[in-house]
């Protein structure tokens, strides 16, 4: 049999229609029909734009099935007719057919007319309102569950058989409501209906059964083969803890509640770090967002509840929908605040969290606009955790736009974090969307460095929080990662001595390709994975050698950040600096030396501009020296007997710093960035010169500044490495700390 689409240059995919002729705007570029039966014949017309061309010759008009091959019905006699459209008289073309309703042809669903002319070839998508139809292809029957479908003029009359059994029936008007049975075999099935205009409906009931009532609305179960898992070799022997780095987890949500993982080595509320992790009553996980840092509260949006839903909603409890994995718990590690932002250096805290607590995957749908960028932030954490048997999933992300209707980008050309942070393409399963077909979903990026798998991303039914309620539908790649998680979760679960590189190639080598139906995006998005033949095919799958990068990790392992060595287990004093934080080491270091110290809130307010008084402290007490209060004081007008008075005035004798033209000092006046690295440079009695070449583009051998610049990137004391310095930028606490703790230690 012909395809003709695999020959004929190009064909037509958008249909604007309308039935019974009701025909509503139509642009100037334009192709619809509209469809009617009356008295057993089905009246087509057929609009497109193409036929307005009146010099043309029309030699034949056939139709083709869903797939673009022939049927056999053409027709090479007939008359062109010519409509009002709009009011408005043109001479825009229609073709009119009238032939009987099962007429060779039109026992397909749907499929394309094909008008060959003269000059090209014209197609145009036609779905046929058919005897029997279904207003949302969305669903799953359930056996014994009553299902409703509709039709056109249906007799009351006619028995329905569903994969060749008779089963009973309530015809009224133009629905019809019947029950599959309860011995149904489940999978793709039949359903006809004993009538002379009947065609036969193509359906899907799952295989197993369960009394949660969403379970008709989860249609992204059938197209991974979930469902066909779950009834044939599911069978957990261990939990397993999926890490969700995310929004935070809706603890309360009554299909969630249950699913919830508890650090069983920590008291509630007793205010001690009981498991000596670094973490106080981290009893569900962490809250990093930026205005809440401690145990688990309330979730900032409703995301991160959406993904766990999928992972591991309670199954059978009589609630919502169905999680994909059972006994599975979900780890709630929040680093999204209200309003949405994320900070990078709370994410890698939180895959070291996960890491080092137990959990076996770590879901990242972190997928916006905002994610559009590529950090190397990421590296380091991601392979400690892929070095401890730890499988990553990742969002692809959603193209241009933080809302859905963004078009995807190529992450081959644009790489992203913390997707594409995979090594050599071993530490991060990245997943693309796919939408109701398995076509790549226009939103979805795509590229064959970072994505391996994709699964269904548009319409996903699953658990909510606030103001969308307790379930929704939701589009975006960040629905589609968890799906993948979800079934990881399976295969640890039933297979528990797999590692994670091992359940990786599992699942790409068992899915289902998709180049022959995203010929444009071929190699680009991964296969798609597949439930069923993963769990078939984890025994007896033939697993490459082992990685070479994978080798045990010690438990008292460091990690390598720019500014020295970092223990994962680095106990910060404040509350807001994580172990991840780029001077974290620094600011650890100089408050054990007893240099700083922070806030009566327990605070170190890191990115906070320093003034001159702050300053001067810090860089007394970093060379050891506790000035008498008695003895340094009343050396400017406007510094007598206050706190910073002793600091401020050993700095002046000593010879760091002298005061303005006026007599005063400003103790209280902030400090940029050179007026910061004058006074550290002083005050290690460093000598400086000026040099022959600018040491960067914004700082010359002409400015005052210049020689203390350069003697401090001589030192290598600076955290500048490209090509500009910024010498006006004020100095926060953080960066002077790492300035001063690298002097210190240099």
């Amino acid at each position: 049999m012909k395809n003709l689409f695999k020959v004929l240059p190009f064909f037509l995919f958008v249909v604007l229609f309308s039935t019974l002729f009701q025909i509503g705007s139509v642009s100037a570029e334009y192709e619809y029909y509209t469809v009617s039966h009356v008295n057993d014949q089905t009246k087509l017309k057929i609009f497109h734009s193409s036929l307005e061309s009146e010099s043309w010759e029309y030699d034949s008009i056939c139709l083709l099935d869903s797939n673009g091959y022939e049927t056999g019905y053409c027709i090479y006699d007939f008359e062109l007719g010519s409509i009002k459209l709009n009011g408005e008289s043109t001479y825009n073309k229609y073709i009119e057919l009238t032939m009987p309703y099962l007429e060779s042809g039109f026992g397909e669903v749907n499929g394309y007319i094909y008008l060959e002319t003269k000059d090209e070839d014209i197609f145009v998508a036609y779905d046929i309102p058919n005897y029997l139809y279904y207003d949302n292809e969305r669903f799953i029957l359930i056996p014994g569950s009553p299902t409703t479908i509709y039709g056109y003029d249906l007799d009351s009359g006619s028995d329905l058989y569903f994969d060749g059994d008779k089963i009973d029936s309530i015809i009224t008007g133009s629905s019809l409501t019947f029950t599959v049975p309860y011995d149904s075999n489940g999978g793709d099935s039949e359903l006809f209906l004993n009538h002379e205009k009947s065609n036969t409906l193509l359906l899907y009931s799952s295989p197993i059964i369960y009394n949660d009532p969403d379970q008709i609305a989860q249609w992204y179960f059938y197209y991974s083969n979930i469902l066909k898992a779950h009834d044939s070799y599911y069978s957990p022997e261990k939990e397993v803890v999926v890490a969700i780095i995310d929004s935070g987890i809706d603890l309360n949500h009554n299909d969630l509640k249950d699913s919830i993982w508890i650090n069983e080595h920590e008291i509630v509320g007793n205010g001690i770090d009981d498991d000596d992790n670094g973490y106080i009553d981290d009893i569900y996980g962490w809250t990093y967002r930026f205005e809440d840092q401690g145990h688990i509260i309330t979730p900032s949006t409703y995301h991160g509840t959406a993904v766990s839903g999928i992972i591991a909603a309670t199954t059978n409890n009589g609630e919502g929908i169905v999680g994909i994995a059972k006994d599975t718990k979900l780890m709630s590690l929040d680093i999204v605040n209200s309003n949405g932002d994320v900070d990078e250096n709370y994410v890698v805290e939180a895959i070291y969290y996960a890491a080092d607590n137990g959990a076996d995957i770590i879901n990242l749908s972190l997928g916006g606009a905002a994610y559009n960028t590529f950090s190397e932030l990421y590296d380091e954490a991601i392979e400690y955790a892929y070095k401890k048997d730890v499988l990553i999933v990742a969002s692809a992300g959603n193209g241009n736009s933080n809302e859905i209707g963004g078009i995807g980008i190529d992450l081959d050309y644009l790489p992203s974090s913390p997707i594409c942070n995979d090594g050599d393409g071993d530490f991060v399963l990245g997943v693309a969307a796919l939408g109701e077909d398995p076509f790549l979903s226009t939103f979805s990026n795509y590229g064959s460095d970072c994505i391996d798998l994709s699964v269904q991303g548009e319409w996903v039914y699953t658990t909510t929080w606030d103001s969308l309620g307790s379930y929704g539908y939701l589009d975006g790649t960040s629905f589609s990662a968890p799906i993948v998680s979800g079934v990881a979760a399976m295969i640890i679960g039933q297979y528990p001595d797999l590692e994670n590189w091992q359940v990786q190639y599992l699942l790409e080598e068992t899915g289902i390709d998709l180049d022959e139906y995203n010929p444009n995006y071929a190699g680009a998005i991964g296969v798609l994975v597949d439930a069923y033949e993963a769990l078939k095919m984890a025994e007896e799958m033939n697993y490459p050698d082992r990685p070479d990068i994978l080798e045990t990790v010690d438990e008292d392992s460091t990690t390598e950040s720019d500014g020295g060595s970092m223990e994962n287990d680095l106990e910060i004093p404040f509350n807001d600096v994580v172990s991840s934080h780029d001077n974290a080491d620094a600011i650890v270091y100089l408050y054990e030396q007893g240099v700083i110290s922070g806030y009566d809130d327990g605070s170190f307010q890191p990115d906070k501009t320093v003034n001159r008084a702050e300053l001067l402290k810090i860089l007394v007490e970093g060379q050891g020296v506790t000035p008498d209060a008695d003895t340094y004081k009343d050396c400017f007008p406007d510094v007598a007997a206050d706190w910073y008075a002793k600091y401020v005035c050993y700095a002046y004798e000593e010879g760091w710093v002298s005061g303005y033209p006026d007599g005063t000092f400003l103790p209280a006046q902030t400090v940029n960035k050179v007026e910061a690295l004058k006074m550290l440079v002083n005050s290690q009695e460093l000598e400086v010169s000026s040099g022959t070449e600018n040491p960067f583009d914004d700082v010359t051998v002409e400015d005052w500044f210049e020689p203390y610049v350069t003697k401090a990137k001589e030192l290598g004391i600076l955290e500048e490495t490209g090509s500009t310095f910024s010498p006006s930028g004020e100095m926060a606490r953080a960066g002077i700390s790492e300035n001063l703790y690298r002097l210190l230690t240099y």
